[in-house]
This record gives C-alpha cells, sequence and structure tokens, in this order.
C-alpha cells in the first residue's frame, strides 16, 4: 500500500513539473486566471508593448491593488493607450521603447495595407525580415524613438521589482531580458510573444528565450503551440514562464 501511494505521489509530482498547460490562441482571461495564483493582491506588472491598452486595462481591473506600467513608444498608439487606460488610476504609460541600449534607436513602423496610414502593432525596433513573407503587414517607414533598458527605468523611477512582465516587443525581447540582470531576479511570472522564423533580423527566437529564462530559474509552464510551427499562429506563439521555485 506504501509503495502504490509513493508511486501516485511521484507521479502526481511529475505531471505538476513536467505537465505544460495547453492555452487558447486568443486566452487573455485564461492567462491572467492561471497566472493569479502566482502573484500577490498588489503586483507590479510591466506591460511592453502595450498597444492600444486592452491587456493593459484588462490587467488593471483585475488587479486594482497593483501598478501597471505600460510601455507604447509610436506617439499615435501611445494617445490610443493614454486614452483607453485614462481612468485605470493604477496604470503608468511610458512613451519610450525598452530596449538593450539607453538613448534613440530606429523604429521600423507598420501598417495594414487595408488601413494605409494608421499605426499597426508589428512595428519593431528590429528590421522585419521573414514577417514580410509570412503576412500582409508592411513596413513602409521608420521613426526615431527613446529607449532605456528595464533596470535603468527601474532605477531612475523607483521601482524596486517587478512581478510579472507581458511582453510583446516583436523580437526584442530576449535582448530586453538579458540587458535587465537585476529586475528579472525579481520577476515571478513571464508572458510573452516568441517566435518560431527569423520575422525581424537577428531577433531571440522561441528556443533562445526558452533556453535562457531556463537557465534563469523560470520553467515554461504554459503555452499555445504544441510544437513550433504547430498552433498559437503558426508561425508565432505565446508562452508563459514561472519561476522555478513558486510551481
Amino acid at each position: 500500500m506504501k509503495k502504490i501511494l509513493l508511486f501516485i505521489s511521484l507521479l502526481s509530482t511529475t505531471q505538476k513539473f513536467f505537465g505544460i498547460i495547453k492555452l487558447s490562441v486568443h486566452n487573455r482571461d485564461e492567462v491572467l486566471s492561471i497566472v493569479k495564483q502566482f502573484l500577490p493582491e498588489n503586483p507590479n506588472i510591466l506591460d511592453a508593448g502595450a498597444f492600444d491598452g486592452t491587456d493593459t486595462v484588462a490587467m488593471a481591473k483585475m488587479w486594482p491593488n497593483g501598478v501597471l506600467y505600460a510601455f507604447e513608444p509610436v506617439p499615435e498608439i501611445y494617445h490610443w493607450l493614454s486614452d483607453k487606460s485614462q481612468h485605470c488610476n493604477n496604470v503608468r504609460c511610458f512613451s519610450i521603447a525598452l530596449s538593450n541600449k539607453i538613448g534613440y534607436q530606429e523604429f521600423f513602423l507598420s501598417e495594414d495595407p487595408h488601413k494605409p496610414g494608421v499605426n499597426f502593432q508589428s512595428g519593431s525596433l528590429l528590421s522585419p525580415k521573414e514577417h514580410l513573407k509570412y503576412s500582409h503587414i508592411q513596413f513602409n517607414k521608420k521613426t526615431i524613438v527613446p529607449t532605456i533598458t528595464i533596470d535603468k527605468w527601474a532605477e531612475l523611477y523607483g521601482v524596486s521589482h517587478v512581478d510579472m512582465m507581458w511582453l510583446d516587443m516583436q523580437g526584442m525581447e530576449l535582448e530586453v531580458l538579458k540587458a535587465s540582470p537585476k529586475i528579472l531576479e525579481t520577476v515571478k511570472v513571464i508572458y510573452t510573444e516568441v517566435e518560431f522564423v527569423e520575422a525581424y533580423a537577428g531577433q531571440g527566437m522561441y528556443q533562445d528565450i526558452k533556453v535562457f529564462l531556463e537557465e534563469n530559474g523560470f520553467m515554461e509552464y504554459a503555452k499555445n503551440f504544441d510544437v513550433p510551427g504547430k498552433g498559437g499562429w503558426g508561425w508565432f506563439g505565446d508562452v508563459m514562464f514561472v519561476k522555478h521555485d513558486l510551481v
């Protein structure tokens, strides 16, 4: 009987540590419900690539005692973010790009050809590469945006820790994480977009991000694809990483 109970206990532990949750593709509410167990009631959440603020506002409402730090460097899109989140007292918006460099960098603007002249959410500090092959989105214009590392931003604004990172940075995720080891050490959960092809020149791809985060104490906890290229959106997907000692 003891052997049977021991086997069941080991099986349960194995499922807990090695069973990766399969997410649906359109999954924000599903993701937030999973994340909630790992965060305090008053988390600091960093939303990089916040776009129009839809996800930002959803997180602000779920954690009314927390603080949302939302980053969007494109002026037009920043105004959308600012307008949408203006009634959320716990949202702080920044019109700056998180990067591995401090200063100013070239930014590749994107637009949907069906809506010419309107900025889309695929803009990046990196030049588009295979994105042009897999998507109809166009990159016809460039601009210059201010950039900062997360560690330097945190130092300037007195942010001691970040409980969760919500990243949609169009290929810059890995370089940004590598450039800010101090804040990374405080993070409990990272939910990030990943690519399986070199959508942007020189970007870190899914396997690169996975290896780096595992080396820094995280484990892959949930994702919306089975294997790269199958599930998600085909050539990119979303993954949740959780600090290993929380699972």
